[in-house]
């Protein structure tokens, strides 16, 4: 099974807000959105959310370019995480 790698809500505002700002990094953001395209990153829906009260730049990004990477963590979602962490 080939991995797929969950970015928690610090990695997205730390990354737009100290060291890779969209201006001065924009090809961080374009890998993002790459590496989720092909199902190897992701996130999930509760990050989304809290990204997106940020009403910001980060927001608008997730809102634009990101909101297909969220992953749903819905009781169906939950159950499939935990087989695979007992496999």
């Amino acid at each position: 099974m080939d991995k797929v790698y969950i970015l928690d809500t610090n990695v997205f505002i730390k990354a737009a807000d100290r060291y890779y700002g969209f201006d001065f990094a924009p090809g961080l953001w374009i890998s993002l959105i790459n590496y989720a395209d092909t199902g190897k990153l992701g996130s999930i829906d509760r990050v989304k959310h809290e990204l997106q009260r940020g009403k910001d730049d980060l927001a608008s990004w997730v809102n634009e370019h990101f909101k297909h990477a969220f992953l749903s963590t819905d009781e169906e979602f939950r159950s499939r995480i935990s087989a695979r962490l007992l496999t």
